[in-house]
C-alpha cells in the first residue's frame, strides 16, 4: 500500500521551511530599514497637486524645512551661536554659490595643472572632492568611528543602503566587503578565530589628503568630518535675518536721519516683520530653520531620527544634544520631516508593541483551544513566520513600509493562526476517528476547501483597496492580500508536516476513553450558550418579518449617516496627544509660530517683464516699433513685480490672518526683505520716487534671487490640462517666468478644515489676479482706441460702488481693517478686493481712476429714469474714454451703457466660487499672471477627498466581486444576493454611525470595511453550507435553520472572537490610525456576527428563503441505507442534548453512492 505524502516528505518539507525561513527574516528586517513616510507620496505623480509640490521643490530650497529651537534659545544663548557655528560647516554649496569669491577661487585652482599646485591647494580640491562624494555615497556618523575594529588603524563611515566604509591613516576609503547581518557575522566570527584573518577588507573608492607621517597626520583620517555628507541646504535664524534688515544702509534704513535716532526704530520696524515666523510674541525667543539637502531627503532618520529601535541618534540631534549640551526633551523641531520621521518612528514603535501583545494573545488562544504545548509552538512558528513573509514580500518586490503598512503583518499572522487552528481541529477529529496514522493527509483532504474559500475571500476584500488613489491605502491592499494568500503555502506544507513529525501527545487507552466520554459531554458554559442560541434561534423563525423589519430599520437609520461622513488626513492627529511631536508643536505654535506649510507661488511669464534699463542705453538705442512700445506698455518693471507678490500677501494677511480670520500666521516673501514700497502712483518713467526705488531694487535682483523667496522657472514637463496649458509638443510657456514665492504657514494643532481653508484662499487671491487681467483688457483697448499715443491721462468710469480708496481710509481711521469691518466672521468681499487692486492698477498705469470715476448707485441721489437718460449717456461717452461695470445693479441698463460708451468692458465676472463647478483659477486660464497653490495643505486637502472616493469604490468592488462568489456557490442568482445583504449591516452600521456622530474616517478606518467584508463572508458560507445540507436531510426550512443555527452559532462567535481579539491589539496602539483600525475591526467583526445569526436567519425563514433552498437529491443518504444507524436519525430535529459543537472539528467522508456524510457531535449516525 502507498505511504501517506506526508510520511515520505514531511523531513524534506521542514527542512526546505526551515531553510527558506532566515530570507524572510533578512527580507522584513530589510523593509524595516528601507521604511519611509512622504505625504507627497501619498498621491500619484499624475495628481496637479503632487506634481506641482515636486516642481515648487525642484525650484525652491524651503519645501523641506526644519524649524530648531529651544526654550530660552536667544541671541545671547551661547549654546545657540556653538549650534548656528557647527551647522555652518556642514552646509552644501547652493547653485547660487558659483559667483562667490570661494567659487571662483576653486575653479580657478582647478585649471592649474596638476604638478603647479601647492599642498594647500591640493587639500582645498580634496576637501571639495571629499564633500561631493560624501554626499554621494551619503556618509555619515552613527555616533562613533568604531575606530580599528579592522585592525588597520581605521575610523568607520555609514552611508546609504545601510552599506559600511572606513578611511585608513593613509586616506584611503574603502567600501567594506562585509555584511551586518547572521551569516556575515558567522563568517567573520569563522575567519577570526579559525584562520587568524582580523584585518577589514573592502573595495578602494578614492584616496584623500597626504599619507599620514608622525608629525602631520592624514587630515581626512584625524577629522573623519570631512567626510560627512552635508545635510543642509541653507540655514536661516532670526538674529540675522535681524541684522540684515536692521542694518545701516539695509533694506528698512531710512536715509538722510540720524544714525541715533532711527537705529532702534528701524530695528523694533524689523522684529514686527519677523514675529510669527523667525520670532516669537516676546521678540526674543527665536529658532534657526534649515533646509534639507538631496543626501537628507534620501533618508530623514540620519538627520532628525531618535535613537530608537537600534538606529542611531539623528545627525542634527547629535550636534545639537552631544556636542551643543542642549537636552533633548528640550529641543524642538518641527516642519514637514519632522512630520514624516515622527510618522516612521511611532509606525516602529506601534510593530514593536503589536508583536509582543500579538504573540501573547495567539499563544493564550492556542494552549486554550488546543491544549498542546507542541501544536501550540507550531502554530505560533506558522503565524510568525507569515507575518516575517509579508513583510519580506514588499522588500523583494521592491516597495517600501509606510506607517499604514505596518498593521499588516499583526492582520496576516491573526488570520493565519485563525486558518491554523481550525486545520487543526480537523486533525484532531480525524485522530480520534482512525489514529494518528496518515492524519496530517485526512485533515488536508477535509479541511482545504474551507481554509482556501476563507482566505481567497479576504484576499478580495483585500485586493479591492487597490481601487483607492491613496498610495499607502493601495500598497496595504496588495501585499495584505498577497500575504493572506501565502498563509495558504504554510497551513497545505509546514503545518501537516509538523503534525506528523511532532503529533501531539496521546494518552493511554483507558485515559483516551475517559477523554472521549468528557468530550461528548457539553460542558456547563457550553450548555448555557447552547440554551441562549436555541431559544434566540426558535424566536428568529418564529418572528422572522419582525427581526428582518427590525435590521432593515436600522440599516436604513444608520444609512442616513453616510450622506455625513468626513474625512481627515491631518498629520498631527495620527499622533497619541503624549507623542514627543505634539508636546514640541504645542510649545511652538504658543511660543513661536506656526508649522503647516502653504506656498503660494505668483508667476510671471517672460512676454510681461520689464527690465529697466541705463540712460545710456537708452540714448543708444534705436526708437522702439508702436509694436514694441504697446508690448512695454503692457509690463511690469521689477517694482510692480514685487507689488503683485505685496497685494497677494497683503490681501491675505487681512482676511486670513490675525486681523481677519486667524488661520495663518505671519507671510514671509521678498517684500518682507525689501524696503517699504511707495503708494501707488504714475509709471516709474513718470513719477521720480517709484523710479528711483525699482531702480535700487533692480540692482538688489541677485541677492532676492539668492533667497529662497524668488526664482527663475527653469521648466518641467507640461501637462496637457487646463491647469497648465500645451502639451509635450508645444514649448513651455513658463519657461524663464519669475516665481514669487509668498510662504504662509498654518497651524497643526488648529482643527482647520483644509478643504475650506483651500477655498477660502482661492477667493482671495484670485480676485486680485482676476484684476490684473482687466488691466491689460482696459489698456489695450485704451491704447487702440488713442491709435498708440499711449493712456496717460485717460479716464476710465467704474460703475457699481464707491471709490474703494476712500472706504479703505475710513476703515483705517475707524482703527478697523479696512476691507470689512468684522473680518474675523465676515465673508470675503472680492468685489472690494477687485476694485482696489484694479484702482491702483490704473493709477500706476498713468490712467485717472480717482473718486469721481467711481460710481455707487446705492449713494447716487437721482431719479431711477436718470440712467436711461441723454445726461447719463453724456456722461458715460463725453466725459470718460472707457466705461468699466464692475458691479451689476437693477438701476443700469447695461445695453444703454454698452450704445453710449465709447469703450465698454463688462468686469462683473470677477467673482471666484469654488465650490463652481465652471469656476476658473488664472492659472487654469492660461493667465500670464496666476498663483500656483502647493505645499502640504493642498496635498493633504487632495487626500482627504481621494480618502471618501476611495472608501466607496473599495467597498463598491469588494461587492462586485464577492457577489459571483456567492452566487456560484449558492447556485442561484436571486439567492447569492439575498446571502450578501446581512453583510451590508457591519460596513452601513459602523460606517453610518460614524457619520451621525460626526467622527473623521481616516486611512485606518477606510481599511476596514473591505476587510471585514471579506472575513464576515466566511461565516455566511459557513452557515449556508450547514443549512442547504440540513435541507437535504431534513426537508423542511425551520428545521434547517434551527439545525444550521445549533451548529454555526458556536463556531461563528470562536472564529470572530480569534480575528477580532487577535486585531483587537491594534487599539492599544499610540498610532491612532492603526488604533482605530483595531477597535473598528473589532465592532465590524462583531456587528457581522449579529448579521449572521440574527439576520440572515431571518431572511432565509422568510419568502426569500426559498431562494437558497437547495434541490433535494433522493439519492442522497437514503432512509434505512446509513451505515450502523436508525432510519428515523436523520429525520428527527436534533434536540438540545444533541446540539453540535463548532464545525471546524467535524469530519467529511465520501459514501459508496457519492453522497458526503458530515460526522461531529449532533450529526453523526453513531450518536456521537
Amino acid at each position: 500500500m502507498k505511504r501517506p505524502f506526508f510520511s515520505r516528505y514531511a523531513l524534506l518539507i521542514i527542512c526546505i521551511i526551515c531553510f527558506l525561513a532566515p530570507f524572510a527574516l533578512r527580507g522584513a528586517r530589510m523593509s524595516m530599514q528601507r521604511m519611509t513616510n512622504r505625504v507627497k507620496d501619498w498621491l500619484p505623480s499624475d495628481f496637479a497637486e503632487t506634481a506641482d509640490l515636486e516642481w515648487f521643490g525642484q525650484h525652491f530650497m524651503g519645501e523641506q524645512f526644519v524649524i530648531v529651537t529651544w526654550p530660552g534659545c536667544t541671541e545671547d544663548d551661547p549654546r545657540y551661536q556653538k549650534l548656528v557655528d557647527r551647522i555652518q560647516h556642514q552646509i552644501a554649496p547652493s547653485e547660487h554659490d558659483t559667483g562667490t569669491p570661494q567659487a571662483a577661487e576653486l575653479a580657478a585652482i582647478a585649471r592649474k595643472p596638476f604638478e603647479q599646485l601647492t599642498r594647500d591647494e591640493r587639500l582645498m580640491l580634496d576637501r571639495q572632492r571629499a564633500g561631493e562624494l560624501a554626499d554621494q555615497l551619503g556618509l555619515c556618523t552613527v555616533g562613533e568611528y568604531f575606530e580599528n575594529w579592522g585592525e588597520r588603524g581605521e575610523k568607520w563611515l555609514r552611508g546609504d543602503h545601510d552599506l559600511w566604509y572606513f578611511i585608513t591613516p593613509q586616506g584611503e576609503l574603502y567600501r567594506w566587503a562585509g555584511r551586518s547581518n547572521i551569516l556575515n557575522w558567522s563568517q567573520r566570527t569563522f575567519q577570526r578565530s579559525v584562520l587568524g584573518q582580523t584585518q577589514a577588507e573592502g573595495e578602494l573608492v578614492s584616496t584623500f589628503g597626504l599619507p599620514s607621517t608622525p608629525e602631520q597626520p592624514n587630515e581626512f583620517h584625524a577629522n573623519p568630518e570631512l567626510l560627512m555628507a552635508r545635510f543642509f541646504k541653507s540655514i536661516v535664524t532670526g538674529p540675522d535675518t535681524l541684522e540684515q534688515l536692521s542694518r545701516k544702509d539695509g533694506p528698512l534704513w531710512p536715509r538722510g536721519v540720524d544714525d541715533d535716532f532711527v537705529a532702534e526704530e528701524t530695528r523694533q520696524k524689523a522684529l514686527e516683520r519677523l514675529k510669527g515666523a523667525l520670532f516669537g510674541a516676546d521678540g526674543k525667543q527665536t529658532c534657526i530653520m534649515l533646509t534639507l539637502s538631496e543626501p537628507a531627503k534620501r533618508d530623514l532618520r540620519r538627520v532628525i531620527g531618535r535613537a530608537l529601535m537600534g538606529r542611531p541618534l539623528g545627525r542634527l540631534l547629535q550636534i545639537a544634544t552631544v556636542e551643543c549640551g542642549i537636552a533633548e526633551e528640550d529641543l524642538k523641531l518641527g516642519g514637514p520631516p519632522v512630520d514624516n520621521v515622527a510618522i516612521d518612528e511611532e509606525g516602529q514603535i506601534t510593530l514593536a508593541r503589536l508583536i509582543v501583545l500579538c504573540a501573547i494573545v495567539g499563544i493564550g488562544l492556542s494552549l486554550f483551544l488546543v491544549r498542546s504545548v507542541r501544536v501550540t509552538c507550531t502554530i505560533f512558528f506558522i503565524g510568525g513566520l507569515t507575518a516575517l513573509n509579508s513583510l519580506a514580500i514588499v522588500w523583494w518586490s521592491g516597495g517600501t513600509v509606510d506607517a499604514i503598512m505596518m498593521s499588516m503583518p499583526s492582520l496576516v499572522y491573526v488570520l493565519a493562526m485563525s486558518g491554523a487552528l481550525h486545520l487543526y481541529n480537523y486533525y484532531r477529529e480525524t485522530v480520534e476517528e482512525h489514529g494518528l496514522e496518515g492524519g496530517s493527509d485526512r485533515m488536508l483532504k477535509l479541511g482545504w476547501k474551507a481554509a482556501a474559500l476563507c482566505s481567497v475571500t479576504t484576499a478580495i476584500g483585500l485586493f479591492s483597496l487597490c481601487t483607492s488613489t491613496l498610495i499607502p491605502i493601495r500598497n496595504f491592499g496588495v501585499y495584505s492580500a498577497i500575504g493572506v494568500l501565502s498563509t495558504l503555502v504554510l497551513l497545505f506544507t509546514f503545518l501537516p508536516a509538523a503534525l506528523y513529525l511532532w503529533p501531539p501527545r496521546q494518552p493511554d487507552a483507558a485515559a483516551a476513553k475517559q477523554a472521549v466520554a468528557r468530550r461528548l459531554q457539553p460542558t456547563t458554559f457550553e450548555k448555557g450558550v447552547e440554551k441562549a442560541f436555541e431559544k434566540l434561534g426558535g424566536f428568529i423563525i418564529r418572528r422572522w418579518g419582525l427581526v428582518t423589519l427590525g435590521c432593515v430599520l436600522f440599516i436604513g437609520v444608520c444609512s442616513l449617516g453616510l450622506f455625513g461622513m468626513t474625512t481627515s488626513v491631518h498629520l498631527i492627529k495620527f499622533f497619541d496627544h503624549d507623542a514627543k511631536i505634539i508636546r514640541d508643536y504645542t510649545w511652538l505654535e504658543e511660543h513661536l509660530a506656526r508649522l503647516v506649510p502653504m506656498e503660494l507661488v505668483v508667476r510671471v511669464r517672460p512676454e510681461l517683464i520689464r527690465s529697466t534699463r541705463t540712460a545710456g542705453e537708452h540714448a543708444e538705442a534705436d526708437a522702439p516699433s508702436d509694436a514694441e512700445a504697446r508690448r512695454q506698455r503692457l509690463q511690469f518693471d521689477f517694482l510692480e513685480r514685487m507689488e503683485i507678490a505685496a497685494r497677494v500677501q497683503e490681501a491675505v494677511a487681512r482676511q486670513l490672518g490675525k486681523q481677519g480670520q486667524g488661520v495663518v500666521g505671519q507671510a514671509m516673501s521678498v517684500p518682507t526683505f525689501a524696503p517699504d514700497l511707495p503708494p501707488p502712483g504714475l509709471s516709474t518713467l513718470r513719477d521720480p520716487i517709484r523710479s528711483v526705488m525699482n531702480r535700487k531694487l533692480e540692482e538688489h535682483r541677485g541677492e532676492y534671487l539668492a533667497s529662497d523667496y524668488l526664482r527663475i522657472d527653469r521648466g518641467s514637463p507640461p501637462r496637457a490640462d487646463a491647469a497648465n496649458p500645451g502639451s509635450s509638443r508645444e514649448p513651455n510657456p513658463n519657461l524663464g517666468s519669475e516665481l514669487w514665492r509668498i510662504s504662509l504657514r498654518v497651524g497643526a494643532l488648529q482643527d482647520v478644515d483644509y478643504g475650506e481653508f483651500v477655498g477660502e484662499l482661492k477667493r482671495v487671491v484670485e480676485p486680485v489676479l482676476t484684476a490684473y487681467r482687466f488691466r491689460e483688457q482696459v489698456l489695450t483697448e485704451l491704447d487702440a482706441r488713442s491709435e498708440g499715443q499711449g493712456v496717460v491721462r485717460s479716464r476710465v468710469a467704474f460703475l457699481g460702488l464707491s471709490d474703494p480708496a476712500q472706504g479703505a481710509a475710513r476703515a483705517e481711521a475707524a482703527g478697523a481693517p479696512q476691507d470689512h469691518q468684522d473680518t474675523a466672521h465676515a465673508p470675503v468681499d472680492q468685489t472690494r478686493l477687485f476694485a482696489k487692486t484694479l484702482r491702483d492698477l490704473m493709477t500706476c498705469a498713468g490712467v485717472q481712476a480717482n473718486a469721481p470715476c467711481w460710481h455707487n448707485p446705492a449713494a447716487a441721489e437721482v431719479q431711477p429714469e436718470f440712467y436711461t437718460s441723454a445726461a447719463w449717456g453724456d456722461l458715460l461717452g463725453k466725459k470718460f474714454d472707457c466705461v468699466v461695470l464692475v458691479r451689476d445693479h437693477p438701476a443700469y441698463e447695461v445695453d444703454f451703457i454698452r450704445q453710449h460708451a465709447r469703450i465698454f468692458i463688462d468686469a462683473r465676472q470677477h467673482t471666484f466660487d469654488p465650490a463652481s463647478p465652471l469656476a476658473q483659477t488664472a492659472v487654469q486660464r492660461g493667465d500670464p499672471i496666476h498663483v500656483v497653490y502647493t505645499g502640504v495643505v493642498p496635498l493633504v486637502y487632495k487626500a482627504q477627498r481621494s480618502l471618501l472616493d476611495s472608501l466607496i469604490e473599495s467597498t463598491f468592488w469588494s461587492f462586485v466581486t464577492i457577489t459571483p462568489l456567492m452566487m456560484f456557490l449558492s447556485r442561484n442568482l436571486i439567492a447569492g444576493i439575498v446571502v450578501m445583504l446581512p453583510n451590508v449591516l457591519p460596513v452601513v452600521v459602523i460606517f453610518g454611525g460614524m457619520g451621525l456622530l460626526r467622527i473623521d474616517i481616516d486611512v485606518g478606518s477606510m481599511m476596514t470595511a473591505s476587510i471585514a467584508l471579506g472575513v464576515a463572508v466566511d461565516d455566511t458560507i459557513h452557515f449556508l453550507t450547514w443549512y442547504r445540507d440540513d435541507f437535504e436531510r431534513l426537508g423542511d426550512r425551520n428545521s434547517a435553520i434551527l439545525a444550521a443555527y445549533r451548529r454555526c452559532a458556536l463556531p461563528t462567535m470562536q472564529a470572530a472572537a480569534i480575528s477580532g481579539l487577535g486585531l483587537s491589539v491594534f487599539a492599544l496602539s499610540t498610532f491612532t490610525p492603526t488604533q482605530r483600525f483595531g477597535y473598528l475591526m473589532l465592532t465590524i467583526l462583531f456587528a457581522g456576527l449579529v448579521a449572521e445569526l440574527i439576520m440572515l436567519p431571518a431572511l432565509l425563514a422568510g419568502p426569500l428563503g426559498r431562494f437558497c433552498n437547495p434541490r433535494v437529491s433522493h439519492k442522497r443518504n437514503p432512509a434505512g441505507k446509513q451505515a450502523g444507524g436508525d432510519p428515523a436519525a436523520d429525520e428527527k430535529p436534533l434536540t438540545g442534548n444533541e446540539f453540535a459543537q463548532p464545525h471546524i472539528i467535524g469530519e467529511l467522508r465520501p459514501s459508496r453512492d457519492g453522497a458526503v456524510i458530515r460526522r461531529d457531535r449532533g450529526h453523526d449516525t453513531r450518536g456521537r
